[in-house]
């Protein structure tokens, strides 16, 4: 059938690569790897085999994510100080990661003086670099992170970037809340609007036709 044995060639390790950089589950990693092995009619290798090379895959795309964006940050210290506890026994990131707003008009004054201080942290990240799915994989990782987590991380470019990932995060989060509400307000506002432009053509409609009517009768006089 001319299938060949697996053998952890330089290729097929680009092809792990190619897949762990726009794929975030790791279940599917595997997944497409099987998939690319069976077009490429290489004979699939067990499972732990399969593990081993997606795990390379994953830890080199990892290494290549936190460059790109640690590549970004002008100040790490300043980024890393969202952990430093202040007189309150509390830390910036865990009032932000806790933070409620009322989703309301009056509301979205509170959260652009948030979304100021979150940009005093420096520039948010481009992250157009990334896939859908890795940015879905990044952002369900920082939802399942707390400080505690985040401060036991030994590789100090992957603390600073999931720092930075999670103020990116943060403030796209607010900045739809205000667009949420802003959104609705302006809804409002145009329906309040096409009330009293239809209020406006109903009264000019009603004056068009009194006049029209008060013409045929002027007419009607003159007729007679």
């Amino acid at each position: 059938f001319n299938y060949k044995k697996y053998v952890q060639t330089t290729e097929i390790m680009r092809t792990a690569y190619n897949i762990t950089i726009v794929t975030g589950n790791k279940i599917s990693m595997i997944n497409i790897l099987i998939e690319e092995l069976k077009n490429k009619k290489i004979i699939i290798p067990t499972l732990s085999q399969l593990e081993a090379v997606i795990s390379n895959g994953i830890a080199k795309t990892n290494k290549f994510i936190y460059k790109e964006i640690i590549g970004q940050i002008k100040d790490t210290d300043q980024i890393l100080s969202l952990l430093n506890i202040d007189e309150n026994g509390i830390s910036q990131y865990s009032k932000l990661r806790s933070l409620t707003v009322n989703v309301s008009f009056t509301g979205v004054k509170e959260l652009l003086n948030i979304i100021k201080e979150i940009d005093a942290y420096g520039k948010t990240v481009d992250l157009s670099f990334l896939s859908e799915d890795k940015i879905r994989y990044f952002n369900l990782e920082l939802q399942r992170s707390n400080k505690t987590r985040i401060e036991r991380f030994h590789d100090e470019d992957k603390k600073s970037t999931y720092l930075a990932l999670f103020l990116y995060f943060k403030r796209k989060e607010f900045v739809d809340m205000i667009l949420e509400v802003t959104s609705n307000y302006a809804h409002k506002v145009m329906k309040r609007s096409r009330k009293k432009f239809q209020e406006y053509n109903f009264k000019n409609q009603k004056k068009y036709i009194d006049h029209a009517n008060q013409l045929k009768i002027i007419i009607k006089n003159i007729f007679e």
